[in-house]
């Protein structure tokens, strides 16, 4: 799966600019595997319509290591996307 990764990578991010859907990236900075300043940081400056959050020391699994930020942002964006808001 890595030796093809970043090949893999490169290609899909010639797109990132045709996504027009309301993106939340949540991303640390203590993630040793999808690294913030290459991954996390062109990816949301592509994106039309993103809520980016770079948390500090937790590592590959934001999801469980703050459940309730990542549960409260989605929240945030579900909320957003029923009242019509886009940016």
């Amino acid at each position: 799966d890595v030796a093809g990764l970043a090949a893999h990578v490169a290609e899909r991010s010639k797109r990132y600019g045709t996504i027009a859907a309301p993106t939340l990236v949540i991303s640390s900075d203590a993630d040793r595997i999808v690294y913030t300043e290459i991954h996390t940081a062109s990816l949301a400056r592509e994106l039309k319509d993103v809520t980016a959050h770079v948390l500090p020391g937790v590592g590959h699994v934001p999801h469980h290591a703050a459940t309730d930020f990542v549960v409260a942002e989605i929240e945030a964006l579900s909320r957003r996307l029923e009242a019509g808001q886009t940016r």
